[in-house]
Formats: structure tokens, sequence, C-alpha cells
């Protein structure tokens, strides 16, 4: 592993960092009972040594050697990948983006691990391969990188954006392996030029102080901080430790010798870990347990803690998790409440007394604890938070109840309730009468000690809700309306009445007090106004349209009709029917009948007067109309001039004459138009000097090189105004374009095309039993084409999958024809296909080692061999070859045959004197055969004398 090696070689450089920007004052040496990692399990294997992984964002970055790196969102599943141009050693997470710190100088930076991929880039000052980092942290603004250069000279990179990195040597020591940021400020582990281990300070990443006079025992590997504590570890299970960052003090963990290459801090522990997979905690940085050794195994090199989770990653890709599981000390609740009776209830607060109600024989008490994990006990006996538990009262109408509250790690808070039942009540008066709008109490505001009142509700509310609530909720009540009968009554619930306009009643409420004895009568007269609605609901006209739109609050109203409105009709809608009306018209006051055609003058506007009269006499209102008729529109424009839907290039309503090009294809067109003022305007329509009854030309024929004139007199609704707009449409002569601009055979154009040579042939292969044939018109707009295939005319179209037969000429013809049908050229193809092979012969047949063919060598035309095969040889091997690729074989021994290919060995078992016959059967692409016999014999071994 890269940093291993590194750690060992300068024996103490560390092999990852840590980031945990905590806050704290002080030194925390206590804290209470808590369960480390509640279980460890075997995690991922990764394929190489691992250095580093960090948690941010809802995300893990796991670094490893060769430039592997792995991302993961939930610490189980991970995907792994390499970088292009990092040896990952360490990684931060700070301002929404990932950070890799590598062995060669880069930094790797990702907005998103899953998506975005990574920016790699050297920092200002720094080559390639001339520095090599090992730890970054972040304060949140700036993130500081450090590392050593070539001569094992310090290196320290500081960038505030994330992009712009400066450069900053430091004094006379080696280099800086681990920085960490705690308590505001960057803390900084490394070696000094002695190979001893210091401790550097900076408020920034750029200005540095030594940690004087320290004096550990053994070698330092890395740092964390935690509870306003910094611990570092090292060799030999060495802790060293400090409360502000200068005063420290050293032990030994206690539990371990092994090497400590890690320590990280979270959720209230520490955790360290090394050499045979050592694992250790704690929860003061000064008593360890030792949770995980394992003799001659891989060394674990880091430690993280994130999302609840302690993560160690180590050689060999090993890895291992566990859930963190802190005890609770929390015995507080977070709610107590009493039924019925009310508390004013404080967590910190344990004694309380509580008055209930008169007659009350039990209450129940509700406790709900701030931690979940904490337990209850009412009175004795287990509760569940959340759910209430009954107490009875004592016969003097009082009881004790106790709540104890347990938390996670036994600490125990015990708060007490007295309850006590109070006396009758003696209260039978109404605290308030809650009217609903649209009534008014009087005298306002209510008071309990007045008990007579008038309600006065306005015309426009029908329906009106009194809402009676006693002083005192135990009080009973009963409701009077006008001599009905009393009803009883429950206090809080709204009273409904319905009057007319004018109509009045008299309610009263009768109140009785606890005791039964006590009572009051509160009495209310109710009165509903009469009506003052002088509006309007609608005006409706026979013809044009009211501007502002109707609202019967608006009482001006402006109508502009067109000249051909002679005459308007209007009908006022009373809004009341209780209302009337007067209508004026330029003063006079006109009947309904006058009002449904009143006359207009062209140009003179028109007074309008409506006087609405509310049931209340006093009360009325006017709403007024002016309505004008236009004068006649002097308007003979054209709002546009279209070709088969297409506005004319350069129309505009003032431009009368135009002039149009169309192409030799267009046989007619549609002309069509919108005149300026159509509901005034009228027109005529001439072609060519004729007069057209049409409201628009459809399918109007064009001649090739022939003008037409097609002429719109528009005329205004003031007919001494007028407008001729004059189109001029001219159709182009035809093309005389007949070539092919491409011709094809499978995809590929024909060797040596040109547009201007005509006749054209290629050679396929036997095998090839199909073409496609296909071509480009070198006018594919206009001209026209016709196909033969060996003098058959076909369907127009690409030729595909046209069949060939061996030996014979296919022959193709396509005719083209211009636009201009006197002109046409035929372009011929002839497509050959070779016919089949008759080569029926092998071109060699090779026999194993411990054999010889005879006679020999082989002769492709020589049928018959024999194979003489030695006696020491057990098996012999024969390897056919075919003298065309294209030919056939099959392989018989007596009764089994089968299909052999070309150049495979056949290999088979004699015994001594034994013979086989073998036949090698070859057939031409053509159907010719060729019989090889072939006749196989073992030697006998020879006489004894």
């Amino acid at each position: 592993m890269y940093y291993l090696s590194l750690r060992f070689r300068r024996v103490l450089c560390m092999a990852a960092i840590i980031l945990l920007v905590l806050s704290g004052s002080g030194a925390q040496f206590w804290m209470p009972r808590t369960q480390a990692a509640a279980l460890w399990s075997d995690g991922y294997t990764f394929s190489d040594n691992v250095n580093h992984v960090t948690y941010g964002s809802g995300s893990w970055l796991v670094l490893g050697d060769g430039g592997l790196y792995a991302i993961s969102g939930n610490g189980t599943s991970w995907e792994e990948k390499t970088f292009s141009k990092c040896g990952g050693v360490a990684s931060v997470y700070a301002g929404g983006k990932w950070y890799v710190v590598c062995n060669n100088g880069y930094i790797n930076a990702s907005e998103d691990l899953f998506g975005s991929g990574w920016d790699a880039f050297l920092p200002a000052g720094i080559a390639q391969d001339s520095a090599h980092f090992f730890s970054a942290a972040s304060d949140g603004t700036a993130i500081v990188a450090v590392g050593s250069d070539n001569n094992w000279g310090n290196e320290v990179v500081v960038t505030y954006d994330g992009t712009a990195w400066s450069s900053h040597e430091l004094g006379d020591f080696q280099y800086f392996s681990h920085v960490i940021y705690a308590n505001g400020r960057f803390i900084a582990l490394g070696l000094d030029r002695n190979d001893q281990s210091v401790i550097y300070s900076s408020p920034d990443g750029k200005q540095w102080s030594p940690v004087p006079d320290l004096k550990p025992e053994q070698p330092l590997y890395s740092m964390a901080y935690g509870k306003g504590l910094l611990v570092a570890v090292g060799g030999n299970g060495y802790v060293y430790k400090s409360a502000d960052g200068m005063v420290w003090e050293g032990a030994y963990s206690g539990v371990t010798s092994n090497e400590l290459y890690s320590i990280a801090y979270g959720e209230g522990m520490f955790y360290a870990v090394g050499t045979h997979k050592t694992i250790i905690s704690s929860v003061d940085g000064q008593a360890w347990t030792l949770e995980n050794e394992e003799a001659n195994a891989a060394q674990y090199t880091y430690v993280t803690v994130g999302n609840k989770q302690v993560f160690v990653v180590g050689e060999n890709g090993v890895s291992k998790r566990a859930s963190t599981v802190p005890l609770s000390s929390n015995n507080r609740l977070s709610s107590l409440q009493i039924s019925p009776g009310s508390l004013n209830f404080d967590p910190d607060q344990e004694q309380y007394t509580v008055e209930v109600p008169y007659g009350t024989a039990e209450v129940t008490v509700t406790p709900v604890t701030e931690d979940d994990g904490a337990t209850i006990k009412v009175g004795g006996a287990a509760a569940v938070s959340g759910q209430g538990v009954r107490a009875a009262l004592e016969d003097d109408g009082s009881t004790v109840i106790q709540i104890q509250v347990t938390a996670s790690d036994g600490s125990i808070k015990t708060y007490t309730i007295t309850a006590n039942e109070i006396e009758p009540s003696h209260n039978a008066y109404l605290s308030a009468v809650q009217v609903s709008p649209g009534g008014v109490l009087d005298p306002s505001p209510f008071t309990p000690a007045a008990t007579e009142y008038d309600v006065l509700m306005d015309e426009q509310t029908a329906s009106l809700t009194m809402t009676p609530l006693p002083e005192d909720s135990t009080a009973t009540m009963r409701v009077i309306k006008g001599a009905s009968a009393a009803v009883p009554w429950i206090g809080g619930d709204p009273y409904s009445l319905t009057l007319g306009k004018g109509e009045s009643v008299r309610v009263q409420f009768i109140v009785t007090a606890q005791d039964g004895n006590t009572a009051k009568t509160y009495t209310f007269n109710v009165q509903r106004a009469s009506s003052t609605n002088a509006q309007l609901a609608d005006i409706k006209l026979t013809t044009g349209t009211l501007n502002p739109l109707f609202d019967p609050a608006k009482t001006d109203y402006d109508v502009q009709l067109p000249f051909p409105a002679a005459e308007i009709g209007i009908t006022p809608v009373l809004a009341d029917s209780l209302a009337f009306k007067k209508v004026r018209v330029n003063g006079q006051e006109m009947t309904d009948s006058e009002l449904a055609a009143i006359p207009l003058t062209p140009g003179t506007p028109k007074a309008i007067e409506i006087e609405v009269t509310a049931q209340d006499p006093a009360v009325h209102r006017i709403y007024k109309l002016t309505v004008t008729r236009a004068k006649p529109s002097a308007d003979a424009t054209l709002s546009s001039l279209s070709v088969d839907g297409v506005l004319i290039d350069g129309f505009r309503s003032e431009r009368e004459n135009y002039g149009m090009d169309l192409p030799f294809s267009k046989e007619g067109i549609d002309v069509s138009w919108v005149l300026g003022s159509p509901g005034t305007a009228a027109y005529k329509v001439r072609v060519d000097g004729q007069e057209q009854n049409v409201t628009g030309l459809k399918d109007l024929p064009l001649s090739p090189g022939i003008p037409r004139v097609i002429e719109i007199v528009v005329t205004a609704e003031d007919t001494n105004v007028t407008r001729a707009y004059k189109l001029t449409v001219m159709r182009t002569q035809a093309s005389t374009d007949a070539m092919l601009s491409s011709l094809s055979v499978d995809g590929i154009v024909v060797d040596g095309f040109r547009s201007d040579f005509h006749d054209y042939t290629v050679d396929v292969p036997f095998t090839q039993e199909k073409v496609n044939v296909d071509w480009v018109l070198g006018d594919p707009v206009t001209a026209t084409y016709k196909v033969k295939v060996d003098g058959a005319e076909v369907s127009p179209g690409r030729l595909t999958d046209l069949p060939l037969s061996p030996g014979t000429a296919k022959n193709i013809e396509i005719i083209v024809t211009a636009q201009d049908p006197s002109i046409s050229l035929t372009y011929t193809l002839a497509i050959n296909r070779a016919a089949p092979s008759g080569n029926a012969y092998l071109g060699s047949l090779e026999v194993s080692p411990g054999a010889r063919l005879e006679p020999s060598p082989f002769v492709s035309s020589t049928l018959e061999y024999d194979v003489l095969v030695e006696e020491k040889s057990d098996s012999f091997t024969i390897t056919p070859t075919l003298a065309d690729p294209t030919a056939s074989m099959r392989l018989k021994q007596g009764t089994q045959e089968e299909d052999w290919s070309s150049g495979r060995a056949y290999t088979s078992v004699l015994g001594k004197g034994e013979t086989v016959k073998l036949e090698l059967v070859v057939t031409a692409q053509n159907g010719t055969t060729n019989t090889y016999r072939l006749n196989v014999a073992r030697a006998l071994p020879p006489m004894r004398s």
C-alpha cells in the first residue's frame, strides 16, 4: 500500500485524515454510561488495499492503492472506480464538494460522487509528482491540504473557494502527516528533522505556530477531537491527549500493544484502529476497551464515524462496520397532563397541586417522556408514555400521584401531583354572548351584571346566531324564544334565528349555578332592519356591450355601436324586487315599451339615466349610459393576401401591386384575402380582366410562361372610398434533368459511376444469391423513373433481395424522365453471379508422428493410401485439409459417418496388429465428389527368438 509503505519508510507518517468540525471548551473527562459499537460485522472487501474512508452529505467515499476509489449511499453496497490522474490518499467534504488529495500532487474535486465526475488539477506552484499530499481538513470556509515534497520537505496548500490554491512552505521541519480542524483552529501533526513528532496550530492554514515541549514516548500517527479533548494515537498502543492543544499528557491504552494508525470521534465515543485488526474504544480518551484483535491478521489503516456508524478499512481491501448506540441519561417528561383539571407543566418542576371539579371521583394522568428509551411508573405500576393512567380520589376528595421516570442509563426523576376536589359553584352569570356578523349588541360590550339587551340585525342578514358563554362551565342553561316553552341549552352552543325584514323576537337565556339554587335570566330583543337596496342586478342590451362590464357598484357606462346599428333596446333588472325604477333618455322619461327601440343618430351620443329607489324611499341610485353610434368606416384595405394559405412576401395594407414566380410543378393555386374591415367593406374580384363571383379563388389553373393577373377591388362602408389590389402570378418552364447522381449495389457505389456514363457491370461470387440495388435521382423533386429487370418492368423503388442465378447475368434498366417529358435517359446494370466450383480434392493429408503415409508425399489426385503406425504408438491422428474451402467433407469409419471440417484432426486408439479402414468423401460446390480411402495398420511387436 502506498500510504502504509510511506508510513514505514518514515516511521511516523500516518495513513489518513479525520475531518470532525466540532465545537467545545474545556476538558471533559467523564460522560454518562454509553454502549460503544453494539455489534461489529465484516463489511465489503475492496479490490486493493484501502487507506481512507469519509462520510459526507449522505454518501461514503473510500480511497485505496492504484487510484482505486469506491462510493456508496448506505455503507453496504459499493461501486468501485479508478482515478485517471490520482492515487487518492485522503478526502474532505466542504462547501458542497468532495476534495481528494493525491500522492502525486494532484487534487480531485467533485460535486456529486454518483454523477458529475471528477475535476483533476494541480495547485499553483505544485508540479506533477513533485508533492505527496497526506491529509486535508476544512473549517467550512478554508480547505487545507498537507504533505511533503520529493526531498521530504513540507508542502501546505490552502484555498478559500475550492479553485484557487496557494502554497505555503513552513519552518525548518520535515512535513505534516495529518491535519484536523478543532475548537476554532487547524491542528497538524508531523515530523521534525530528527524524526520526532511535532504538533502545530493555525487560525487560517497559512500562519502556523509550534506547540512547545512535546515529549511523546512513542511516534504519533493520527489525531481526533471530541468533548473538548484532543486525542492522538501512535506506536505500541500509545495515547497522547490535551484539553487545550498546548499542554499534552501521555499514557498507554492498557488494552493493546499494537500500532494504532487512526483515531476518530463520534456519537460520544473515541475509536482507534491499527495492526492485527485492532479496534479500541473510549468515552473519555483515557479508559479504553478492546473491541477487536486478531493475531497475524491484516492491519486496519483508517476509522471514521458518520451517519451513526463506525467504519474501519485496511489492508487487502478489508472493512468492518458497526452501529453506534449511545445510552441516554434523559429522565425528564416532555408533557404531563391531568384530566379533569390542568397544570402548568415544567420538565424541571417535580411538585404540583391541582384542583379538580366538584363531584370528581377519579382523575387520569398522561405522562410523555422526552426520550423514547425512558420508562415510566405511575403509583409504582409500569405505565406507557402517552397513555393515560386512572387514579381514584380518597373519601376526603384528594389523592397523591407519583410518576417515576427512569432514563436508559438508569437515572431516575420523580414527579408528584396532589389533586384536591373543590366546593360546588354558586356562579349563575354569563361571561359573554357572542353575536354572529350581521348583528349588533346594544348596549355593547356585554357585561355579566346587565340582563337585558337589544340585538339589531342589518337588512342583508336573514339568519343570526347568539352564543351564550357561562362564566362557570358547571352551570346549566335553558332558552325561551317568544312565548315558547323553555328548552335545555348547552353553554357555548350557538342559538340560531331567522327573521324577515322588520321582524322582531324576544330570546331569554336562563342560567342555573352548580349548586342548583342560584339562577339568572338574560333577555335579548332581536330586530331586523328594512331593505336599503337601490342597486341593479344587470343592464341588458339588445346590441353592443357595456364598458366597463356591468358591476352593481358602478354607475357610469359607455356603449359604442357600429354604423349599421340604427337603434338599441335596454332592460334594467332590479337587484331587490321591493325597489322600483325610472328611465330617462336625453332627460325625457320613457316607458318600458319605448325602451325596446331607442333610435340612434350616427356620431351623436344618446344619454340614458336609470334611477333606482329602494324600499326605503330615502335611498336611491342613478345609473348613466352614454350610447354612441359610429360614423361609416372609410377602410377599403386588405389586412392579408395569401397564396396557398401563405401570406404574400412583403404584403402591406397600403401596397396594392404584387408579383409571384412559381415552379413548373405548380399547376394551380388557391388565392385568399381578408378585408381590413370585414364587417363593413365589400369587394369585387377579376381574373385576367374577367369578374368572378367568388369569396376566394380555388385551384386557379396556371400555364408555363404565361402570367395570371388577379385584381381585388375593395369598397369601404363609406362607398366613396375604394382600393384596387393586383397580383401577377408566373409559372416557370419544366426542368430538363434526367440523370442519376448515384447507383449502388449492396450499399456501395458502383465502381466508376458517373452521371454521364450509362452502362455498368458488377461481378459477385457464387455464394451471393441476392443483391440490393439502389439509386438517387439527380433531380429528385421533378424527375421520374421506371425500372426493368431482365426486360420486365417492376414496381418503382429500391430493388431488395434481387435473386441471382449462377453463371447468369441479371440485367437492370433504370429509365429516368425529366420534368420535361421529352427528355429521357436509360442506365443499364449487368450483375454476374459466378458459376459453382467443381474442385472436390483435398489440398493436404497429414498424419501424426509415429505413423507414415504410403505412397508419400500426398498427391490430391491419388485417392487411396496406407497409413502405417509404429508398434510403440497406441493411437494415430490424421488431419485432412480441403483444396477449395467452398467444398464439404464427410468422414466414414465402418458404419459410423459424420460431417468433417477442413483442418480438423481425427484421432483414434489402435491395438497392436489392428487395422482400420477410413473414407474421406469430398463434395465440390457443384456436387462433384471424390472419395479418399485410408487403410490404417499398427505393426505387431517383434518375435522373440
